[in-house]
């Protein structure tokens, strides 16, 4: 079983070969893989309903958006273990300012 599933940002590719089951997060755009599962499952009916509740999990509870946010704490050398959402979004914002203000000074000196 080898698919891909769209939204309007993100693609999930799954691939079932040798009894893993691997799937894929990836932002369409810009081709990064965002998250990862890979688990063992019996046949291709177990292999659906993984699919089925790992797409589920992305797009409907929003679980691309909080990989995305991860992946962009990660850039960002934020550490977003405990904290929600909502702060992890602020202190990214935040941290980009202190960056951006950062290159200015250098280019002024």
């Amino acid at each position: 079983m080898k698919s891909k599933i769209y939204s309007d940002r993100f693609l999930i590719c799954s691939d079932n070969t040798a009894g893993i089951l691997t799937l894929k997060l990836i932002h369409k755009v810009e081709g990064i893989v965002l998250h990862e599962w890979k688990e063992k499952v019996k046949s291709e009916r177990e292999a659906t309903i993984s699919l089925e509740a790992y797409k589920r999990f992305m797009f409907e509870e929003d679980g691309a958006l909080v990989y995305s946010v991860k992946y962009a704490a990660n850039l960002f050398e934020i550490d977003y273990k405990g904290k929600g959402l909502i702060e992890v979004t602020e202190l990214i914002k935040q941290k980009a300012k202190e960056l951006e203000e950062k290159r200015e000074i250098i280019c002024i000196q």
